[in-house]
C-alpha cells in the first residue's frame, strides 16, 4: 500500500487506525530511504515532527506499536510517539 501511494518527503502520512504502527513503520522507512544516507537536519525534523500522524481507540496498543517501530528501527517515530503519550498522561 505505502510503495503503491509514494509517500514523498514534506508530505503528511495520516494513519486512522494505526493498531501497531504497521503502516506508519513503513511509510517512514519508504521514505527515509529516498532521502539517502546523509538527509539534512531539518528534513529529520520534518519527520519527525510533522510527517507522521495516527490514532488508535485501544491504549493497550500503544506499547505494541513503541516495540515495533523499535524493531522497524523508526527511532524518530518512536521519541515522537513517546513524547505524545507522556503529554496525554499515559
Amino acid at each position: 500500500m505505502v510503495h503503491v501511494l509514494d509517500p514523498q518527503a514534506g508530505e503528511t502520512v495520516y494513519d486512522p487506525c494505526c493498531g501497531t504502527g504497521g503502516f506508519l513503520a513503513v511509510a517512514f522507512e519508504h521514505i527515509s530511504r529516498n532521502l539517502g544516507r546523509a538527509p539534512a537536519a531539518t528534513m529529520l525534523d520534518v519527520l519527525k515532527y510533522d510527517t507522521f500522524f495516527g490514532r488508535e481507540k485501544e491504549n493497550l496498543v500503544f506499547p505494541i506499536a513503541l516495540a515495533n517501530f523499535i524493531l522497524q528501527g523508526c527511532e524518530l517515530i518512536m521519541e515522537r510517539l513517546t513524547q505524545i503519550a507522556i503529554f496525554l498522561g499515559r
